[in-house]
């Protein structure tokens, strides 16, 4: 690829100023209507709006009646299920940005002399922002499933990228299949088999996954369909923390070239490098876990990791 190529495919940062809102936005309603807030917003003003708009469709004058008569049983609803050590999504941000960190340094970079292998790899990596701000946004609504489809299509983008990065100009590395790239990337990161798995099984939604939406009424002759879940949304914030660890360490190992002080790998010799172990990522993996493990203890995060 020539220099004018090159400046094309990575020229145009794709992250919008709206886009980057969505990241601080919470969303508050119920199957009729839905605000979008900023996630800082004070409880009560969140109450005060929700309780607005149900006066308008109850047919209410009084904003404070709703509140004195329904209020209790909103909160009651809303809190069923959850846990207040649930991994907050400020650690879900936290990783989204230090993503918005490598995609910014490297459409800041004016030349890249590099093989096609890396011109290819760098593509990819950086065309994952979108999809990791997508993960994001379906993780903090409640839609696993779809979450989980994302986070695998991460998962092997970032494989893929580790696969062909050092291929030359001769090999074509377009031509390399995504299949099997997860099985390259256990190289550095040996618990990436077990995660795929766990994210496939999400996706292909089983008969047994099926129960997590579908459950009978209470009296047993109908059934409920739940359209979103928070059950998940604490494990997914974790593996969503695992793949941008992975795309950091990967990101720089494909343009470790380029980098002047690499946080995430540190260089050995012949080219070689090692993952640190004080990487910015890898604490907030730690840090998640730790989270995790102590809202349910019978479900260690380490079951998924392969060390």
């Amino acid at each position: 690829m020539n220099d004018d190529e090159i400046s094309e495919l990575f020229g145009n940062p794709t992250n919008s100023l709206i886009e980057k809102l969505l990241d601080r936005i919470a969303f508050i309603g119920d199957n009729r209507f839905m605000f979008a807030v900023p996630d800082n917003t004070p409880s009560d003003l969140q109450m005060k709006m929700v309780a607005a708009v149900k006066a308008y469709f109850e047919g209410y004058h009084s904003i404070d009646y709703v509140l004195k008569t329904y209020g209790d049983q909103w909160n009651s609803e809303e809190n069923q299920g959850e846990n207040s050590d649930a991994p907050p999504c400020d650690l879900l941000y936290k990783a989204l940005c230090e993503v918005d960190k490598v995609c910014d340094w490297w459409t800041s970079v004016e030349k890249v002399n590099g093989t096609a292998g890396i011109v290819v790899a760098g593509a990819a990596l950086l065309r994952l922002q979108s999809s990791f701000r997508v993960a994001s946004l379906l993780i903090r609504l409640g839609y696993v499933h779809e979450a989980a489809s994302i986070c695998r299509i991460i998962l092997e983008q970032v494989a893929w990228a580790y696969r062909v990065y050092s291929l030359s100009d001769q090999d074509d590395p377009l031509r390399i299949p995504t299949k099997g790239s997860v099985s390259c990337l256990k190289q550095l990161f040996p618990e990436v088999g077990r995660l795929h798995n766990l994210l496939s099984a999400y996706t292909h939604i089983s008969d047994e996954d099926a129960r997590s939406y579908l459950s009978p009424d209470s009296s047993g002759q109908d059934w409920i369909v739940t359209r979103k879940t928070n059950e998940q949304d604490g494990f997914l914030i974790f593996i969503f923390i695992q793949l941008a660890d992975c795309y950091y360490v990967v990101s720089e190992c494909v343009h470790r070239q380029y980098v002047q002080n690499p946080k995430s790998i540190r260089m050995i010799k012949n080219g070689e490098f090692e993952i640190v172990d004080d990487r910015p990522m890898a604490k907030l993996v730690e840090l998640c876990n730790t989270i995790l493990t102590k809202q349910e203890p019978e479900r260690r995060t380490d079951d998924f990791r392969e060390h």
